[in-house]
């Protein structure tokens, strides 16, 4: 197969896809804010610890099979395999979903000692429903974009994003009890995740139902490792929370998470993941490893000059981003919020994207394993030494030596040097461009707030406008040959 012709799209389909995620994290930036303004510090702390421990259940039961999709459909022709993995996969999360939500409960007396918050019992329906939805729903962007209904997923995400919107906004206006509220999210959540099977059906014309023993043990032999893996990786992002949860109350969690919560930005990263993974994965088992190389090589130049500037004008703007996205309330957090942003960095790609192409899952596995024992130890070391900043300094620490671990494998596994698969000159090119412009607009910023009597937050929003504009001016040539390329 041409590989030109695999490639073509790359950058369309990142760029529908990244419009939906965008607006999907957008409303859900939405939802936070309001949910951080009209319930108490206490409340949306029982709701973060909820989210920690769902996140938790679904990357166990759910994640390394949701990879599956990538590996097992992204250069199938036989129509008969096809079918017969799709029946199997969603009959094997379906009962993943069934049996997390379960457990997800069993856990709550253990969860509630452990937070030192009883309210958790209340809430048991959330816990029990919740993970069942984001476990269907998880891997669907991947079935979308390989049968080429980018504009369907588009169309799903947002009215997903919408509806979530609604329930968040009457629940407001008709002064709901936090109860109430969540007993309508989680109706919500399961009615979007019967959803998937109606479109897994009208995009593949594959009822998805059904169990083939052989197909089975191969989604097994492939998902386990990645699904381990996957748990590890979640496990140590949420790690953070975990040990701040341990170690202090449920307000200074509540503070803690917002600021180490994951910021709408990341939708550009994951978007172009998720769309070039199965063109690197079709060309990898091809043979083609030179065009492999090159088609993640110019994702990861298209990310890097999209997220350089995010992370480095919220560096600048911390206090104020804070205020818009969570209020006064959590301005505390700017410390904790501006470490965090580090980390982005160092996440402009999937590093261990021809590992798994080249079913290399154990290997991630044991890396993951390896970052979130460093993560843990350092997590209580520097907790103890400089508080709550410690735990966001470990998570640095830990993805850049899991990140570079994969990184050197895999250069060495295909025979091509460091800077071949990891574009530090041209990452470093696009962080100083930032770097060089954030002292005017910082400065600007500090003489506005000074003398003009005027809302800060407004007045910060215009200048990070200004900001992008005349970044876009300037980097508008590279920005379209890449995109040209992409689309080639």
């Amino acid at each position: 197969m041409d590989s030109n012709n695999n490639k073509k799209g790359i950058a369309a389909d990142s760029l529908k896809l990244t419009i939906a995620q965008t607006i999907s994290l957008l409303i859900n930036m939405i939802n936070v804010m309001l949910l951080s303004r009209f319930r108490s510090v206490e409340e949306y702390g029982t709701y973060s610890q909820m989210l920690m421990v769902s996140a938790i259940i679904v990357t166990f039961f759910a994640s390394g099979f949701a990879q599956c999709i990538n590996y097992f459909l992204a250069n199938e022709s036989n129509t008969i395999k096809k079918s017969n993995f799709i029946k199997t996969y969603y009959s094997i999360i379906s009962i993943c979903g069934l049996i997390g939500g379960i457990v997800s409960v069993l856990l709550i007396p253990t969860l509630s000692s452990y937070f030192g918050n009883e309210q958790l019992k209340d809430y048991w329906f959330f816990l029990l429903i919740y993970p069942v939805s984001k476990i269907v729903n998880d891997g669907v962007d991947r079935l979308f974009i390989l049968y080429k209904k980018t504009n369907q997923l588009m169309l799903y995400k947002i009215r997903y994003g919408v509806t979530t919107l609604i329930t968040v906004s009457v629940a407001i206006i008709l002064k709901w009890d936090f109860r109430t509220y969540l007993l309508v999210l989680v109706i919500t959540e399961l009615l979007f995740g019967v959803l998937v099977y109606y479109f897994v059906y009208k995009i593949t014309g594959v009822i998805p139902f059904g169990f083939i023993t052989e197909t089975a043990k191969n989604i097994m032999s492939f998902a386990i490792p990645m699904a381990l893996a996957s748990l590890v990786s979640v496990i140590n992002k949420e790690l953070d929370k975990l040990v701040v949860g341990g170690l202090t109350d449920t307000a200074t969690l509540a503070v803690f998470t917002n600021a180490a919560k994951e910021l709408p930005i990341t939708v550009f990263s994951a978007s172009i993941v998720t769309v070039v993974m199965p063109h690197v994965v079709r060309q990898m088992q091809n043979g083609e490893t030179g065009e492999a190389v090159s088609t993640w090589k110019e994702s990861i130049k298209l990310t890097a000059m999209i997220m350089c500037f995010f992370c480095v004008s919220l560096f600048v703007f911390a206090p104020q981003v804070i205020s818009v996205l969570y209020s006064d309330k959590y301005i505390s957090g700017v410390s904790v919020f501006r470490i965090y942003l580090l980390t982005e960095l160092f996440r402009l790609t999937y590093y261990g994207m021809i590992l798994n192409a080249e079913k290399k899952t154990k290997l991630i596995l044991y890396s993951s394993i390896c970052s979130m024992v460093v993560n843990l130890f350092l997590d209580i070391i520097l907790y103890r030494l400089i508080g709550i900043q410690g735990p966001a300094w470990a998570t640095v620490a830990s993805v850049v030596a899991m990140n570079m671990f994969q990184l050197i494998y895999t250069k060495n596994y295909i025979s091509v040097s460091f800077f071949d698969i990891y574009l530090v000159v041209y990452i470093v090119k696009c962080l100083t461009l930032n770097i060089f412009l954030s002292f005017p607009f910082a400065f600007l910023q500090v003489q506005l707030f000074k003398y003009v009597s005027f809302n800060k937050n407004i007045m910060t929003i215009v200048l990070g406008g200004m900001w992008l504009a005349l970044y876009l001016f300037i980097i508008r040539k590279k920005a379209i040959h890449l995109w040209k390329s992409l689309n080639s």
